[in-house]
């Protein structure tokens, strides 16, 4: 970062850095710090964050953009579109043994799809401890304990009704835009469609592998990589290294030639 109005001059420029606290917990730190004698003479908060140089950031600035690609936005349509459809048949009249269901009505089953509060991203694999990634057999669907099926449908209350559960949702669909002058482009945008809760579970079942690994490629990899940037000790470091996709590979003769001839 450079200080402001220097647009053209590079010798004063820092790599930015976020504080880890607040400001204000940072001054109580600075008067901790302090001898006894001076500390009833320290400066207050506002001249503390006054002399906050350039290149620190306050910490709640500091912030994290998810994954907004069109597989995550596709699975959640489907997701919301799956809880709308089969909600009906998760209520139940009985007042004994009906609690809330992660559906949001009053239903009597206690299997695992209606017990568990959670994505189904998250529910179709092995729980993990915070800020622990789930292990990769779980990511690719090849772990006994769980997988899609056993968080996908109720046994009890869908296994039979699928088909005949049917309405208007909102799902990710391919849709032409034509522009007067220009050609016609397809776009992928939510639309309303008339669709069966069989049809919503197909199309899940269908994609799940593939979004289930984008999702740990792309949110939780990179949220276990901003914990450990953030909870950094200070006598280490991070490289990020990247490659150019865009390269071109040249033969090596053709390399050899070229040098030989400039020698010569």
């Amino acid at each position: 970062m450079k200080p402001k109005g220097s647009r053209s001059d590079s010798s004063q420029a820092m790599q930015k850095c976020f504080l880890r606290v607040s400001v204000e917990q940072a001054h109580a730190g600075f008067i901790d710090f302090l001898p006894e004698e001076r500390r009833t003479d320290a400066p207050g908060v506002g001249w503390f964050r006054s002399i906050r140089p350039y290149w620190v950031k306050l910490r709640e600035r500091r912030h994290v953009i998810g994954c907004v690609c069109v597989h995550h936005a596709k699975h959640h349509l489907l997701e919301g579109a799956a809880k709308k459809l089969r909600r009906k048949v998760h209520r139940s009249r009985c007042g004994g043994g009906a609690r809330n269901c992660k559906l949001g009505e009053r239903c009597d089953c206690h299997c695992a799809v209606c017990t568990t509060d959670m994505p189904l991203l998250q529910a179709a694999v092995c729980s993990a401890p915070e800020q622990d990634q789930p292990c990769l057999a779980c990511v690719l669907q090849e772990c006994s304990d769980c997988g899609l099926q056993r968080a996908l449908v109720c046994q009890n209350k869908e296994a039979n009704n699928q088909a005949y559960l049917k309405g208007n949702v909102r799902l990710m669909r391919t849709v032409t835009r034509s522009v007067p002058g220009y050609e016609d482009k397809n776009k992928i945008e939510p639309v309303s469609v008339a669709c069966s809760l069989k049809e919503i579970f197909d199309e899940i079942s269908d994609s799940f592998s593939f979004t289930l690994m984008h999702d740990y490629l792309a949110t939780r990899l990179a949220n276990q990589f901003h914990f450990d940037l953030y909870n950094l000790p200070i006598d280490e470091e991070v490289w990020v290294m990247d490659f150019i996709e865009n390269f071109t590979c040249f033969q090596e003769f053709a390399l050899q030639q070229d040098h030989y001839g400039d020698l010569t």
